[in-house]
């Protein structure tokens, strides 16, 4: 309830994909720190925009694949930023109670036990990061609802070559019954990966999504997702003036990033940090003792390890392990 009503400036994590996006399609360089910077201050001049921040160094560069700025630049970069921003943040909201009604659709097809979708969404809300993150226009809600109705498509193309045949049906209907439920089990993998491939603009998210595919052995649903990202990476390189420079400049950038201090008592400290800092389990130790990043991969390591030996000893008891429980392991 403390939160400032937005402004232009607000959804800033959305802002970086929209000008980012709006200089790859003039033929420049998103990656470099400069060029974000006078590419929102175009935008600003060009629309008659009042904004006090910038995008970029030391905050939010633009660390997107270029495939990302090809979709954001396909559909609502082709709107002016005054109109972009508030419909971004409607749409995040959107994606947020979709996510909570296909989460509780994935869990069905996999025979688990049912949860009221409107549980997920208050469990969402309840986290003391999800207003913040909307209001900041954070892609992750986006990413997340196209991420689990790919979950929800391929569950339910998986349920219907696992469903029993009536006995009482001739040879003729059950052939032709099998042969519908092919070609909407086609459909629907081929559907999952077109949502799949959109996903893929927010590389971490897909990792998780992707390993669920390959878990369950949809090599169709996977083809298709890699298929939408090159049509996309072909976009992006067609808009790139010099694409041989995106890679190097954006390492570059990723140097720069990880350059800077993460101690919050140090004036370089990126103010968008903080809550990240406070959320992220391995990022409690720099909180509380700064200087001990050293730690943190085995942390991951010994959380990751745990988590294992628990899925491995449940199987041994012989104890059914639906896939939504794996995922959301190795997801977490």
């Amino acid at each position: 309830l403390r939160e400032p009503w937005p402004d232009a400036d607000r959804p800033m994590d959305f802002r970086t994909c929209y000008v980012g996006q709006a200089i790859l399609r003039q033929g420049q360089n998103p990656y470099d720190d400069t060029t974000l910077k006078r590419g929102w201050q175009h935008i600003v001049q060009q629309e008659n925009l009042v904004s006090k921040t910038q995008p970029g160094l030391p905050n939010l560069p633009f660390l997107y694949p270029p495939w990302a700025a090809a979709l954001f630049g396909l559909t609502v970069g082709q709107l002016p930023y005054a109109v972009a921003w508030p419909l971004w943040l409607v749409l995040a909201l959107f994606s947020l109670g979709l996510l909570a009604k296909l989460w509780s659709m994935v869990l069905r097809a996999e025979n688990a036990p049912a949860i009221p979708w409107w549980q997920f969404l208050v469990a969402a809300v309840a986290l003391k990061g999800t207003v913040p993150a909307l209001l900041a226009g954070q892609p992750t809600f986006v990413a997340l609802a196209l991420g689990v109705g790919a979950l929800a498509l391929g569950s339910r193309g998986a349920s219907l070559s696992s469903a029993d045949t009536d006995k009482e049906m001739t040879a003729e209907t059950i052939v032709a019954t099998n042969s519908t439920d092919a070609g909407k089990q086609v459909q629907l993998f081929v559907l999952a990966g077109l949502l799949l491939g959109l996903v893929a603009f927010k590389v971490t998210l897909l990792l998780p999504f992707a390993a669920w595919f390959l878990w369950k052995r949809q090599w169709l649903t996977l083809a298709v997702a890699a298929l939408v990202v090159i049509l996309l990476g072909a976009v992006a390189w067609h808009w790139a003036a010099f694409p041989t420079d995106l890679i190097p400049t954006y390492q570059h950038l990723l140097a720069l990033v990880r350059s800077q201090s993460f101690d919050p008592r140090t004036p370089n400290y990126p103010l968008t940090q903080g809550m990240t800092l406070r959320l992220e389990l391995g990022n409690v130790l720099e909180w509380l003792r700064p200087g001990s990043s050293a730690w943190h991969w085995p942390l991951h390591a010994a959380l990751w390890l745990t988590a294992g030996l628990r899925l491995v000893a449940l199987r041994r008891q012989s104890q059914p392990l639906a896939d939504w429980y794996i995922f959301l392991v190795i997801g977490t």
